[in-house]
């Protein structure tokens, strides 16, 4: 394989769409773990690999550095994007192995756009390499940070033997029914994990079809555990979504949640209550045996009569 890298950019603007979208729908929101090395997980209705998907990760922090919106992986558009990487095998052009315009590729997809944009790239191995070079050229970053673009597909191919090896594509695309009216959280939360790690996705509704995107820090207005029940909040386009973990009742006296009520919790509790130490939400109900709020020597005392047995 040549050690060298090649990249392109192209951007149209249509003042009319290509043909009708019929872009087909799934109820499932399972999300498939990802490679090594990956921590995000990708929606099972989205054709995207994991390092699509951190592709699509890393546009959109850039995207958010400079104060923009970010940008939603429309399914049909991916599927656009794995052929144009294929192709770039045959011919690293703009231009198609049949001559035609790489955008020919959207309008066979089945998608209606009024603007379009590909970036292509070759040669790069990992995904923060082919975003660190389309980043440092004017063109590509031109496309990745055009506040006019709504939705893209990311295709990335390996061929061995051929001139590059690796082959990148993005597409980027705005059809004119680009308004999101639904917003869901796809994945699972947990007590402690950062919600960069959770590797939770977006399901968004929008006029062009169901779209995704991962969710991280940047969109996240809210992260809160009161009772043993932490919610995370999102904010997109203007839609507000949550999501929650815990809320099962812990036994009245278990302070440290280990299924037996002794002088340990008594004294959890006590510690509590003389502002030596913190407990957490699900310890805090489990130590407020008297349920009015507060932890405090009294439920200290019942938690010990308790462990006695009185």
């Amino acid at each position: 394989m040549k050690k060298t890298i090649a990249i392109l950019t192209a951007f149209i603007m249509l003042v009319f769409p290509c043909i009708s979208a019929g872009a087909a729908e799934s109820r499932t929101t399972e999300l498939r773990t990802t490679g090594p090395g990956y921590a995000a997980k990708v929606p099972a209705e989205v054709p995207a690999s994991a390092q699509e998907w951190e592709v699509l990760r890393i546009v959109n922090a850039e995207r958010a550095n400079a104060g923009l919106q970010p940008l939603t992986m429309l399914p049909a558009l991916q599927s656009a994007t794995d052929v144009r990487a294929l192709e770039l095998i045959q011919s690293f052009s703009h231009t198609r192995p049949n001559g035609s315009s790489c955008f020919t590729a959207i309008a066979e997809a089945g998608l209606n756009y009024i603007s379009a944009g590909e970036n292509i790239a070759a040669g790069y191995g990992t995904p923060a390499q082919v975003m660190d070079g389309w980043m440092n050229s004017s063109g590509h970053r031109a496309n990745i940070l055009n506040s006019g673009f709504k939705h893209i597909g990311v295709g990335y191919t390996y061929s061995q033997g051929t001139d590059y090896g690796s082959y990148w594509v993005q597409l980027f695309c705005t059809g004119p029914s680009c308004a999101y009216s639904g917003f869901e959280i796809l994945g699972e939360l947990d007590a402690g994990t950062p919600v960069d790690s959770l590797g939770l996705a977006g399901r968004f509704t929008c006029g062009e079809g169901r779209c995704y995107m991962p969710l991280t820090s940047a969109s996240c207005v809210g992260d809160v555990t009161s009772n043993g029940v932490r919610t995370v909040t999102f904010s997109c386009f203007g839609l507000t979504a949550s999501i929650s973990f815990g809320g099962a009742s812990p036994t009245p006296g278990d302070v440290d949640l280990n299924g037996v009520i002794d002088s340990t919790d008594a004294l959890l509790c006590l510690r509590c209550a003389l502002g030596v130490m913190e407990l957490d939400g699900m310890q805090f109900a489990a130590a407020d045996v008297n349920g009015n709020g507060q932890c405090d020597s009294t439920d200290a005392l019942l938690i010990l009569r308790s462990a006695l047995g009185l």
